[in-house]
């Protein structure tokens, strides 16, 4: 399974789980899967952004200011 499949399949089941939960149809063990699928796409998007971080500090232009940082 691709990246965006699962990305998209975890997206559907969020909103399945959401509509029962909105209806209050939703049992234990689809809370589970629900919390388990939010927890997925929180860990993606985390280590996204900690990759974006680490690029930028590794990025020489950041040192570069364009003032004195001395003053």
């Amino acid at each position: 399974m691709k990246t965006e499949d699962t990305i998209d399949f975890l997206l559907a089941l969020v909103r399945f789980y959401r509509q029962k939960i909105d209806e209050g149809t939703l049992t234990g063990s689809e809370g589970g899967n629900y919390i388990k699928a939010l927890v997925l796409l929180g860990l993606r998007d985390a280590t996204l952004r900690t990759r974006h971080l680490e690029d930028m500090s590794n990025d020489p232009e950041i040192v570069n200011l364009p003032f004195d940082a001395k003053g």
